[in-house]
């Protein structure tokens, strides 16, 4: 674990348990079985093979110092962990272990969703961003390449994959509103996000999801969000714990429009077309 996590100690050959400042919490375990349908290759033999018991990824969530608890549930926060396993997944070229993929709901008030940020704490991973309109039509596509120390913006309208491209552990951290309950099945009927990305050769390689009909051409991005935040990348973005005022834009994003620029949160240094 970083250093600038000190208060939570993570053992690489037990993911399915932290220890926050010594005290040991078992996440709550997503596992094959809620995944099947939800690849690019989900009717092979390899899916009838499989253990369906089979542990992907552990999810632990209201992470933090007992000193700052009240202060964070009382600003209507959430301070998560997600540690994903680095699993492959298919019968020709195999799909990078990913999550089930959700949308946030719109904002009391407002006429955008809850927005949510991201941290790479260790390992390598993609982002599949996309904005709907009537529900399953998809009108944007980002893929957000990231590796240790970016601070990922999801923008208020976008639903999320979340990719271990990496052969070792991925660690996440996230900072959301907890006003609110994600949405997944969008991606359930749909059998993931509008791309895939598997593994072919060593390389990630994009493939469309044809349950989507017009999708259009993903833009390769990274974040800069650490820039606009003013977050270094050795960083940990948990210090804003202590500056609570800075995480208003994730329970009223209306307010901050700002915080959601493409042009000041992505860089694009690939589009596909």
């Amino acid at each position: 674990m970083p250093k600038h996590l000190e208060f939570v100690e993570i053992d690489s050959e037990a993911p399915e348990k932290i220890f926050v400042d010594g005290k040991e919490i078992i996440g709550d375990v997503r596992r094959f079985k809620e995944m099947a349908t939800l690849y690019y290759d989900n009717m092979g033999d390899w899916v009838d093979n499989m253990d369906f018991n089979t542990s992907l990824y552990y999810m632990f969530r209201n992470v933090c110092k007992e000193e700052d608890r009240a202060n964070i549930a009382n600003h209507k926060l959430r301070y998560d962990i997600t540690i994903m396993l680095p699993l492959r997944f298919g019968s020709g070229p195999k799909e990078y272990n990913k999550t089930v993929g959700h949308y946030h709901p719109i904002v009391p008030g407002a006429r955008i969703s809850y927005p949510e940020l991201y941290e790479v704490i260790h390992g390598e991973c993609y982002f599949i961003i996309q904005k709907v309109r009537n529900k399953y039509e998809v009108v944007d596509a980002l893929i957000i390449k990231a590796e240790r120390g970016d601070k990922i913006i999801i923008p208020p309208d976008y639903g999320h994959v979340m990719v271990n491209s990496g052969r070792e552990l991925l660690i996440t951290a996230n900072w959301v509103s907890s006003a609110f309950s994600s949405i997944y099945e969008p991606y359930r009927e749909m059998k993931g996000a509008c791309y895939y990305i598997l593994e072919e050769y060593l390389q990630p390689k994009i493939v469309k999801n044809e349950a989507y009909d017009n999708v259009p051409e993903p833009k390769i991005v990274r974040s800069r969000a650490h820039e606009f935040l003013k977050i270094g990348k050795d960083e940990s973005m948990y210090r804003l714990a202590k500056e609570l005022e800075k995480l208003d834009f994730l329970n009223h994003p209306q307010n901050h429009p700002a915080h959601f620029n493409p042009s000041v949160i992505f860089e694009v240094f690939h589009q596909t077309s």
